[in-house]
């Protein structure tokens, strides 16, 4: 990995566990954004994100959208997340 962007990976993790379809997370900053589907495991992985100020967010279709979290990356991070979801 070089040393001006980071990685950000995580686990977004449906708690009901009714509805298996797929989590979509979203990384915004005030010049960029950034958007993954989860794998059926719930894991997620954002490469060679610039270092900055971020808000994370993940909406599954039938469960409540995650308000937006703060996360700073610097560079040469890996940093590493667990989103919970609740059905509506």
């Amino acid at each position: 990995m070089d040393t001006v962007t980071a990685i950000l990976e995580g686990k977004a993790v449906n708690l009901c566990d009714q509805h298996p379809s797929p989590v979509t997370v979203q990384l915004v900053s005030a010049t960029a954004s950034y958007q993954a589907v989860a794998a059926p495991a719930g894991t997620f992985r954002f490469f060679h994100i610039p270092a900055g100020n971020y808000a994370l967010t993940a909406t599954h279709p039938a469960c409540r959208p995650l308000a937006p979290s703060p996360i700073k990356l610097g560079s040469g991070d890996i940093a590493d997340v667990k989103l919970g979801m609740r059905c509506r």
